[in-house]
């Protein structure tokens, strides 16, 4: 039992680990500053630690409305055109495609991360895209998904499985590791080149899994626009 609730909460942690790696994630102090609560306060809290965080957002559900702005002042970039998150970056870019074509309006195509914010605990959201008509003004559909549950909210889910994500995380280890040995062993060495060439190679293959992902995540999402299009008519 001890251990099956140890392999429970690691799972919970790996499924965040993986959903900030693709999605990027908000940061918590600066969410709850927004929120109403003092730097002091904040202090005070151990906000590192998932469930106290999380048991600070339970204590009150806002309106729908309120969770979006509070979602949207919070994001760690500040165009919504241009996640730093590289992942999230590569998706808008393939969505906006999807949606319009190589030559598409980057301005009518907005992305938000949700992770640990009310939407995120609440509603079941990971992220959402908002997408606008030719005028830039008005907004066509805004769509919200989820990365690995299965409800399915505003119409898109993105599943990842557990062995795809443990997969991810150990090939990253994996590299990270490697590169730590490349940087002790400096680079003048044959082995040394040998492995550079090995850690490039490992890089590529992931690169290649990560990007499958984002290539069916992409079509998921445009298909869940477009029957919201359809649906409107």
């Amino acid at each position: 039992m001890i251990y099956n609730q140890h392999r429970k909460t690691e799972r919970a942690e790996q499924g965040k680990y993986i959903e900030k790696f693709f999605l990027g994630e908000i940061l918590r102090s600066q969410y709850l500053k927004v929120l109403g609560m003092t730097p002091e306060q904040i202090k005070e809290k151990n906000i590192e630690d998932f469930n106290i965080y999380e048991k600070i957002l339970k204590e009150r559900e806002p309106r729908y409305e309120d969770k979006l702005r509070l979602m949207k002042e919070t994001q760690p970039w500040s165009d919504a055109t241009n996640p730093k998150n590289q992942y999230a970056r590569e998706l808008r870019i393939l969505v906006a495609k999807g949606l319009m074509g190589d030559n598409f309006d980057n301005s009518r195509l907005l992305y938000y991360t949700a992770l640990e914010t009310h939407l995120d605990i609440f509603n079941q959201t990971d992220a959402m895209f908002e997408y606008y008509d030719k005028s830039g003004k008005n907004l066509i559909c805004r769509l919200t998904f989820d990365l690995k549950t299965t409800v399915e909210i505003g119409g898109s889910i993105l599943n990842i499985s557990e062995s795809e994500a443990d997969d991810i995380e150990e090939k990253m280890a994996e590299i990270k590791q490697n590169s730590q040995k490349f940087r002790e062993m400096g680079e003048i060495s044959e082995e040394a080149q040998n492995l550079k060439k090995e850690i490039e190679i490992k890089k590529d293959i992931l690169m290649e899994k990560i990007r499958k992902h984002l290539n069916k995540w992409s079509k998921q999402i445009v298909k869940g626009i477009h029957k919201y299009e359809l649906d409107m008519v």
